[in-house]
Formats: structure tokens, sequence, C-alpha cells
């Protein structure tokens, strides 16, 4: 949305370009190669031109519009270049084998250039046009994120590893700048560091004197964008928590010390907050600290368990206090989202890490701040809360299942009745409240029904089909097969949808319909608002998701509805006469196969849908055919 039209048009400009490479990926290349050496070479020769006391360069007037003519070509040809890169990762391809050279001379060249711009860094020179700053700033930045697309292809030769202390050094020489540096270098530099930290094993990294030394002091050093200083902290991580092989017992210590020393100093001054902090202090710190804290984890949601143990050791302070303070803030919206966003990655990826204890503590203090405030009937932060208890349901094992009263009690008794009144301006935290209760039934099915192996059935034996309901919580599943009923019939789609869905599923998984109390309290009501809304049109794009629902619940029992329901619905139309009724009634034929009783559910719909346009618009006394 903030594309310049130049940058949009200069995007589309290289796609084209990719695209025909995909047909000549050599010839494109090399075509693409020659232009930029020719102007790579120009910008090399620039170092000449830098008068180092006034920190000038010696150009005349006329020359500097010339001059951002050809750094504006070299900054695009490097994106194109850069954009080419992914054609040559497939080391089997012939073309691939015959650019070895020249892929090799241009990471060469790209170093050159990155490295003069390191040292001389153009964009702080005094310079007669404002423009060649901005230049000269969009080239070293373009030079860097090339590099980084270069990555990929230096790890696939041991050979190309004499690269990589220059990459090291190029980048982390901006980075130990910080906020002196222009802020797109910056994050070019942190993502060129990410990625080295992403092919290249930690032991060779963790040797370099300047990586411990940055490592050490990253966390202190400021940027101008928060973004910057994510990449950068998750690029430490990666070296400080990513797989490191077999270690000694001396460098498994130093390691874990090196991993607490990096995570206290860089949530000092979180862990400083108390609950009766200044609020605007405790606005910034928090929205400093936890957000890159999130960055992280999410980040490492793939890394092995032993990574992820080391990383929650690593934030285990961070996150108790986070819970401490949760309490007293949780009605600043500024303060609550971030924690609770934090609690969200926390918990979907390393709650197997913090353990049943703590994931249980964690849980006792969220509802308590949920109740409380459902209670004065404050929403602010109630969807991540949700997605977050969503989060406790899913996770394997019983650690949660002393949780599930409590959780089943707030979603039914307190935040439904406040939501259900609000729902066409909370729609997004009503998807949020039916998807967690739709993990419950799906995920704990067997907290409202006793399976059939501890009945006594064999293992093999489908809790679906076999024996007879032995239902535990009656009262708890109706309220909550209830919820999903009245969302059926909110006009938004969205929840309309989310509720078809998760009723189907339950089905799918569980024979949700054929359940004796779905059967006895819920079928025909079920059937009925969802041939109502076939009726009224409310809904048409999920037409066909709608049928298949009644399909599937008028399958349970077949005869009664034919004898039963469909009588009774149509005795509720008051609009229909008597002949309608009957002629309505006769039409639908007892076709039990699926596409024949779709074809003629739809006709039925069809034909009351045309009684009722009659029947609702003729003048009073008209005579009804």
């Amino acid at each position: 949305e903030n594309e310049t039209e130049w940058q949009l048009f200069l995007k589309t400009s290289i796609e084209i370009v990719a695209m025909v490479a995909e047909y000549a990926p050599l010839q494109t290349f090399n075509q693409v190669l020659i232009l930029w050496k020719t102007a790579n070479d120009v910008y090399c020769t620039l170092q000449n031109a830098v008068d180092h006391v006034s920190l000038t360069l010696k150009l005349e007037y006329s020359e500097c519009q010339r001059l951002h003519c050809i750094l504006r070509d070299l900054s695009s040809l490097t994106q194109t270049l850069a954009r080419l890169s992914t054609l040559f990762m497939e080391q089997g391809q012939d073309y691939t084998k015959m650019a070895i050279s020249s892929i090799d001379n241009l990471i060469c060249k790209m170093i050159e250039s990155a490295s003069i711009a390191k040292s001389i860094k153009f964009y702080h020179l005094k310079l007669n046009d404002s423009k060649l700053t901005d230049d000269f700033t969009e080239v070293q930045s373009q030079i860097l994120a090339a590099l980084k697309t270069w990555c990929s292809w230096l790890s696939l030769n041991e050979k190309n590893n004499r690269y990589l202390k220059d990459l090291i050094e190029i980048s982390l020489r901006h980075l130990q700048s910080g906020h002196q540096e222009p802020p797109k270098v910056c994050h070019a530099a942190a993502h060129l560091f990410l990625s080295i930290t992403g092919v290249v094993s930690p032991p060779f990294l963790i040797v370099l004197p300047s990586v411990v030394e940055f490592v050490q002091t990253a966390p202190k050093i400021k940027y101008y964008g928060k973004e910057t200083h994510q990449v950068v902290v998750t690029a430490c991580c990666n070296i400080l928590i990513g797989k490191w092989g077999e270690l000694s017992q001396l460098d498994s210590q130093k390691r874990n010390v090196w991993i607490n020393a990096f995570f206290e100093m860089l949530t000092r001054d979180f862990r400083n907050l108390m609950q009766n902090g200044d609020i605007c202090r405790m606005k910034d710190v928090v929205g400093n600290t936890l957000p890159i804290l999130s960055s992280v984890i999410n980040y490492c949601k793939d890394y092995p368990s032993s990574s992820k143990k080391m990383l929650y050791m690593g934030l285990r302070n961070c996150i108790d206090h986070a819970l401490f303070l949760f309490p007293t803030y949780s009605r600043h919206e500024e303060i609550s989202d971030h924690i609770l966003v934090f609690f969200l990655n926390v918990l979907g990826v390393l709650q197997q890490q913090m353990g049943v204890d703590a994931t249980k503590h964690a849980i006792e203090v969220f509802l308590q701040v949920a109740v409380s405030e459902q209670q004065t009937k404050n929403l602010s932060g109630l969807e991540k809360l949700l997605q977050i208890l969503q989060l406790v349901v899913e996770a394997p094992g019983s650690c949660c299942k002393s949780f599930l009263p409590g959780i089943l009690q707030l979603c039914v008794q307190n935040v439904y009745p406040i939501l259900i009144c609000q729902a066409s301006e909370q729609p997004d935290v009503i998807i949020a409240l039916l998807r967690l209760l739709h993990s419950m039934l799906n995920y704990r099915w067997n907290y409202f029904y006793i399976s059939q192996v501890r009945l006594g059935h064999s293992p093999g034996c489908s809790d679906t089909v076999q024996g007879p309901d032995n239902l535990q919580q009656p009262g708890q599943l109706l309220a909550v097969l209830r919820v999903f009923g009245e969302s059926l019939l909110q006009p938004d789609i969205n929840i309309f949808k989310t509720s078809l869905s998760s009723l189907e599923d339950l089905n799918n998984k569980w024979k949700l319909y054929f359940k004796v109390l779905f059967q006895d309290q819920l079928l025909s009501q079920f059937l009925a608002v969802l041939i109502q809304t076939l009726l009224d049109k409310s809904h048409n794009l999920l037409t066909e998701d709608i049928l298949l629902a009644i399909y599937n619940m008028a399958a349970v029992n077949f005869p009664a509805f034919f004898s039963t329901f469909l009588p009774n619905f149509l005795r509720s139309m008051d609009y229909l006469t008597h002949e309608q009724y009957q002629s309505l009634q006769q039409n639908f034929k007892n076709d039990t196969d699926m596409p024949t009783f779709i074809q003629n559910l739809q006709r039925f719909v069809n034909d009351v849908s045309c009684y009722r346009t009659c029947n609702t618009t003729l003048p009073a006394g008209s005579v009804i055919l």
C-alpha cells in the first residue's frame, strides 16, 4: 500500500524478467549480469572520488544527475539478480552448473561493493544533491538484500565458506552502529545476518570473536525500527539455541550462561516493572519487549525439543513476571494485548516445555481475570484469551482436565450472553468462542461421553458407532450445542459458517447427530433453522454446505424426517393453504440417496418460496389457485 508508482513499476518489470528467465534462465541471467557489472564498476570507482577530509564527493554538479541514474540502475539490477537467484538453487540443472563461475564472480563483486560502502558509507557524505544520499542508501540495502538471497547458494557448497567471514563482518559492522545507520540499511543487514545464522552451524559462528561480542551486546543496541531489533534478536537466538551437535559438559555450561545472560539483558527493563508503576513507562517497556519475545518464540516453533527447552529456560522469569502483571493491567488494552499475544505464542510453542504445573498456574490466572472482567462486561482482549484457552484445550494429555468445567462456565454463562447481544459488533470474538467450544468437543469428547474402552469394549471398538450413549455431562453439552444452534441464527456469514462447519466436523468424527441427546433435544430445531435459512436466502454462498448438513441430520432417521418433521415444519408456515400444504408434502419424495434427496429438497425450497411470495403479495380477498 505504501509503494510508490516507481516501485510498483519496478516490481512488475522484475517479475516479467523472471517469467522470461523461466524459459531461458542462463541467457537472461547473463544479460542482466552484464548490465549490473557496468553500473557496479562505476559505483566501485567512486571510492577514489571521496574527499576524506571534507567528507564530500569530488563531483561536478552536472555529473550528479548522471550518477543518480547509474545508482538507480544499479539498485534495480541488483533487485533483479536477487529475484533470479531462486532459479539456480537446484544443483542438478545443467544451466546451474554452467552458471557456477558467473554466480561465484557475482557474489565476489557484491561483497566487494558492500565492503566499500561499509567502510566509506557514501550515504553519510556531504553531497550536492540530496537524491544521491537516498540512492546510496538504496544501493547498499539492495546489495545486502541480494546477498541474503544468495546465502542459500553458499550453503550448497562448502567451498563457499570462504565468503562467510566477509558477510558476517559486513552485516555486523552495520548492526553494531545501530541508529547511526539508515534504517533501511540496518534492516537489510539484520536479515542478512539472520540468513547467515540459518545456513551456518552455530559452532562455526560462536568461535568468531566478532560474533561473540555482538551477541553479548545486541540486546542493548538501539535501532530505529522495532522489526529490525526483532530480526537481530532472532538471529542471536539462532546462534544460542540452534543445533550445536555434541558438546562437552564445559561447553554446555558456557552455552547456558550465554543464553541466560542474553535474555537477562534483553528483558531486564520488563522484569523491573512493578504493579504500581507509571502507566506510560509500562506501555513503552511492554510494547518494546514482548513483541520481540513473541517473534522469537514463533520463529522457533519448528526447533527441536531440546532447543525449545533452552529457550523456555531463558524466558521463564519473564513469563512468570508477565503473569504477575496481567491481573493488574488487564483493563489497559495496550498492555494486556501484548501480554495475551505473548502467551498465545508461549502456549502454542513452549507448552510442553512449561510443564503441567506452570501451565495450570497460567490458566488459573487467565480464568480468574476473565471471570472478573466479564462481570464488568469488559471485552478487551477477550478474543486472544479465548485463543489461549483453545491452545490449552487442544494440548495432548490430561493436565487441563480440571479446568474444563471452569472454561465451559466462562464460555457459556459469562461470555456468550454478553457477546450474543453485540454479535454485529464483535463477530471475531464470537468466532473465537465457537472455535474454542468446537475444540472442547473435538479434543475432550471423553469429558462428555465415557469412551468404549472404559466401558470394557476392545480398543478397536469405535467410539462413534458401538454401544449405547453414556453421557456424563448432559447439561453442559446441551448448553454448548445451543450456542452453536443460536449462532446459526446470526446474519454474519462467517459466524454461521464457523458454527455449521463445527457441527459437521463433530458429526464426522463423533457421530454427533446420532446421539440421543441431540436427536431428542436439538435435531428438529437445527433442521428447521437450516431450511428456513435456505428459504430466506440469507446465506446463499453456503447453500451447498447447508444442503449437505440437512441431509446428514435427516439421515439419522429418514422415516421420522418424512413422517414427522416435514409435516410439522409445513404446519408452522401459516401463510400456506391446505392444498399447498398437501402438494408440498406429496411432492417431497421419500428418496434417501444423497443426490436425489438434495435435489428434492431444493425443489421443495423453491416451491415454498414461490407459494410464500404469491400468498403474501396478493390483495385481501383474492382467489388462491
